[in-house]
């Protein structure tokens, strides 16, 4: 009998410091996390099916960026191309987001948010008035993301062991949520960044060119969809466990049919 585990990805032609990752299952789940996310912020389809299920997709989100910073960080990547690549994708439309957020809450309320907030907003930072949300809602997931960038960022100065060094501090700062009460540290020590730590090691593992076989990737897929339709939010388990261990299963199942 063969090796469970076979190579995934091809090895790119492209110089390592110019290679984009372009892995098909990535991308392909990143449209199912978004068409997931859009379709739980319009609440219902049809005849008022609940889809709050389509939340998860943002815990998928942050596996897959887990997933890419890795493959795409590497020992030539330096601080300020790495920040000025994340700025420019996120940032610009983000702030417009906001601006058109501050001008619907004007239209609602009569009256200007505190300054202070909208500043925390732009900067990525919890807003106090707002429950710890940004104004404009659905970034609150953007937020994390950006710590991330940040915490990767910094970690560059150590250069091949950035990454390691990323997963490692992501993992220590979603298993001591329950233990940290400092605000703003307690806002960054959620288990939601255990799910950044999980995309890195799938990352790992892409690299590397291993991948269960077939048989074995759909059976994880399989699993990963029901255990996805039977997790309910009102559930005890923490949503990173409860919604992240599935969708981590469906990335590694699914990284079996890129080759």
């Amino acid at each position: 009998t063969g090796s469970p585990l076979k190579p995934c990805v091809r090895e790119s032609r492209i110089p390592k410091k110019e290679r984009i990752v372009r892995i098909l299952s990535l991308q392909a789940l990143r449209a199912v996390g978004a068409i997931a996310v859009v379709l739980y912020h319009a609440g219902t389809l049809g005849a008022g099916i609940n889809l709050r299920v389509g939340a998860t997709g943002v815990d998928l989100f942050f596996i897959i960026s887990g997933a890419v910073m890795y493959l795409s960080v590497n020992d030539q990547t330096s601080m300020p191309s790495f920040l000025w690549a994340r700025f420019t994708r996120v940032v610009p439309l983000y702030w417009i987001g906001t601006i058109g957020a501050v001008g619907v809450y004007i239209a609602k309320s009569g009256h200007f948010p505190p300054i202070l907030d909208i500043v925390t907003s732009a900067l990525f930072l919890p807003s106090e008035h707002f429950g710890d949300f940004p104004i404009l809602y659905p970034g609150w997931s953007l937020n994390y993301e950006i710590f991330f960038y940040a915490l990767i960022a910094v970690l560059l100065m150590f250069g091949s062991s950035a990454m390691g060094l990323a997963a490692t501090t992501t993992l220590a700062l979603g298993t001591l949520h329950e233990s940290v009460q400092a605000p703003y540290a307690e806002y960054y020590c959620q288990p939601v960044m255990i799910e950044f730590a999980a995309g890195i090691l799938i990352g790992m593992a892409i690299r590397a060119r291993l991948t269960p076989s077939r048989g074995v990737s759909l059976m994880l897929i399989c699993v990963g969809i029901a255990l996805l339709t039977l997790h309910s939010p009102e559930s005890k388990i923490n949503a990173a466990i409860g919604w992240g261990v599935p969708w981590a299963m469906i990335l590694v199942g699914s990284t079996a049919f890129d080759s």
